[in-house]
């Protein structure tokens, strides 16, 4: 890099330096991260203990030098890399099985050409993942330096002090705003520090069949507007009527849920669209203080319980179904109006070998009632302190697996959306993922799940009450009053 663009007295290129230099610095500032990393552990033993490199992170919202106004412009960030004593000999992965596909085909093939060092993978159930880490990580062991997480199991393992804080290396990698990723770092956050990066984003849109709205005398564009509308819930209502009822021997209905196990997470969607919460986290961090008995989300519970008993509109089966492959068949038979589910079922509709709605189907950004909302489907990587290949392999990974470069050559695969924003716009990836941009739409506004160290407690206490709630063995105020109870008297059994 020529010498001019360096400002300080170590010869390092400044951020104010960066931000102010052409697009060529940025551009060669990718490259040299290519090129750079691997000469640098090739070279290990002749190193100095620190380096300097520049990593670019496209889109972010900063303030520029000497502009009052915020722009969205080009990030150069520098970051300090610590040389570790050795060199890794190999860095050691965990990946969900149902993932494993991109890491190991797309991503691979690039780490150690650029890092110099192998990357072993090891495929775990994510069902099972928590399990698994858990057992380990007792024995103060791990038999991975980073390891794929699920949001739950981050909040737990951060509680337990087993993961990496990664909130200073993520504020070097892509700035303390971190504008150009997805709001995702809420499920990543213990006690305002950050213990994992997103490797993937997604959240349950609305899909809908055209053809059985159109049967109904119905607009089938109109879903599309929904999301923007406020209000536009009681639209939805009517729709889901009209578009229930029986023919030929035949049963449809306007809508079907998951609203079994996994009530819960739908619940969440329906009481942020209320303008509520069921948890405030905000308040006794990490744990937070119950919210679901307060009035926007009782209204929110009350609403379920009148789309299954008042209008009647939604197959009651959905009582049963606990994950989304319990109600899709019916779905993709042509049978069911609207959903509320994840963005690849938009692929899956579209498959002749799986569906009959094939050129049928709609999908936007959830209806509204005071706003539109969702819930974050976000996965993770974070980094073991007990990784055996010690925390800076670890680090390779998630700095490998965050890369522009990567994500976008996993946008282009076309399965799981990449966590940048500008890349859910990408042209070329939307051509194959169509569903991204209502994606990164429904990301800007309201999707929390409420994460904290002991959500799977409060949440199988919440469970219980909105099914007694379903049932009409409570009131939904009933039944949320008695949820926050019981939440607070066995927190301070297990927190004392």
């Amino acid at each position: 890099m020529n010498k001019k663009f360096y400002k300080d007295g170590n010869n390092r290129l400044t951020r104010r330096a960066a931000l102010s230099t052409s697009a060529k610095v940025a551009i060669g500032a990718v490259v040299a991260v290519g090129a750079g990393v691997g000469g640098y552990f090739a070279g290990l033993q002749a190193a100095p203990k620190e380096v300097v490199r520049t990593v670019t992170v496209p889109g972010a919202t900063v303030t520029q030098p000497g502009v009052t106004s915020t722009v969205t412009v080009e990030r150069t960030v520098e970051r300090t890399i610590t040389a570790p004593e050795k060199r890794p000999k190999e860095v050691r992965v965990a990946v969900f099985s149902h993932y494993e596909d991109v890491p190991r085909k797309v991503m691979a093939p690039y780490f150690e050409p650029r890092f110099g060092v192998p990357v072993v993978f090891e495929t775990v159930v994510a069902a099972e993942s928590r399990d698994k880490y858990i057992a380990a990580h007792r024995a103060g062991t791990s038999p991975y330096d980073s390891l794929e997480l699920w949001a739950t199991t981050v909040q737990e393992m951060a509680d337990r002090g087993w993961l990496v804080d990664l909130t200073d290396w993520v504020n070097r990698m892509f700035g303390p705003d971190r504008g150009a990723i997805a709001d995702v770092w809420e499920a990543a956050t213990y006690k305002g520090r950050i213990y994992a990066v997103p490797d993937k984003i997604g959240c349950p849109i609305l899909q809908w069949n055209k053809e059985l709205l159109k049967e109904a005398g119905l607009d089938p564009e109109r879903p599309y507007e929904w999301w923007k509308t406020k209000n536009s819930i009681n639209e939805f209502v009517e729709y889901a009527k009209a578009t229930t009822y029986e023919k030929g021997g035949v049963q449809y209905w306007g809508y079907v849920d998951q609203w079994g196990y996994e009530v819960v997470v739908q619940y969440s969607i329906f009481a942020q669209m209320f303008g509520g919460k069921l948890m405030d986290t905000t308040k006794n961090q990490p744990w937070g203080e119950p919210a679901m008995n307060q009035q926007p989300a009782v209204e929110a519970l009350q609403w379920m319980v009148d789309l299954l008993h008042k209008h009647k509109c939604i197959d009651p089966a959905s009582l049963t179904y606990n994950w989304v492959f319990d109600f899709l068949p019916g779905y993709l038979q042509g049978n069911v109006a609207m959903v509320i589910t994840w963005p690849f079922v938009t692929h899956v509709s579209e498959n002749p070998e799986q569906s009959k709605i094939v050129g049928k189907t709609g999908f936007a950004p959830n209806f509204a009632k005071e706003t539109t909302a969702s819930v974050d489907g976000t996965e993770f990587f974070g980094v073991s302190k007990f990784a055996p290949n010690g925390i800076e392999a670890g680090l390779l990974w998630l700095e490998h697996v965050t890369s522009f470069d990567m994500q976008r050559r996993q946008g282009l695969h076309g399965v799981w959306a990449p966590i940048y924003k500008s890349l859910l716009t990408d042209p070329d990836i939307t051509k194959t993922m169509y569903e991204a941009p209502v994606i990164r739409t429904s990301y800007e506004y309201p999707h929390s799940n409420f994460w904290t160290p002991d959500w799977e407690r409060w949440t199988d206490i919440l469970r219980k009450e909105i099914h007694a709630a379903l049932r009409l063995e409570k009131t939904p105020q009933q039944a949320m009053d008695d949820a926050a109870r019981r939440i607070k008297e066995e927190r301070e059994a297990y927190t004392s």
